[in-house]
């Protein structure tokens, strides 16, 4: 084996590690997104059932448009 075949060999499992490091970190900032996401929908949700208690309540209108 030539000494730029050997160099090569030894660099794949560099490579690899890199790329899994990246596809990693990838899901790690992918799923702390998916986190604050959801906390969103919650707090809609939560404000769409406190808006329909207070019109069921009498206390708020439907804002038209």
């Amino acid at each position: 084996m030539t000494q730029a075949a050997a160099q090569r060999e030894a660099a794949k499992p560099r490579k690899l590690e890199a790329e899994i490091a990246t596809q990693h970190a990838q899901a790690l900032a992918m799923h702390e997104s998916w986190q604050r996401m959801q906390q969103v929908v919650d707090r809609i949700e939560r404000n769409a059932r406190l808006q329909s208690r207070a019109y069921a309540l009498g206390e708020t209108r439907w804002a038209s448009g």
